[in-house]
């Protein structure tokens, strides 16, 4: 069985936007989705092209964003369950469950419901901007 292509990469800082879709040339169907971009604006100092000029301060934009590098197919249901998997390995989903569990039956505090509340509430957010971005573009579900 041939290796996915899956990296995870948070908090990249792009000078442009970045296309949230962009193919990768691997001859595979491979594609990178960027998603949870953010506008910043920050104040940088130029220094002066000629002698004698002063010294002047400019807005530049950049973009923070995420990437998930991944192998096709490119659906819908693939993106998600890559990007939660990447987020949560199952082991990580597993102790917040049993936390949970704990906490209802009283083993351990009441917040310590937290952590697999706040899964749940991540969980959902990606699912909807993964549908939103897939139906924006076409792609679809499921092959």
């Amino acid at each position: 069985m041939e290796k996915k292509i899956i990296k995870l990469h948070e908090g990249l800082v792009a000078d442009t936007m970045p296309e949230t879709f962009v193919e990768l040339q691997d001859g595979k169907g491979g594609f990178v989705y960027n998603f949870g971009v953010e506008t910043v604006t920050e104040e940088v100092t130029v220094e002066p092209e000629e002698e004698g000029d002063e010294p002047r301060t400019e807005t530049v934009t950049k973009y923070r964003h995420n990437s998930l590098v991944m192998a096709a197919p490119k659906t819908q249901n693939n993106i998600i369950e890559t990007l939660l998997t990447e987020k949560y390995p199952g082991h990580v989903e597993q102790k917040l469950f049993n936390d949970y569990q704990a906490a209802k039956e009283k083993v351990l505090p009441t917040s310590a419901k937290d952590g697999y509340l706040a899964f749940l509430a991540d969980r959902k957010a990606i699912k909807e901007m993964v549908e939103a971005d897939c139906t924006s573009f076409g792609i679809p579900n499921t092959l």
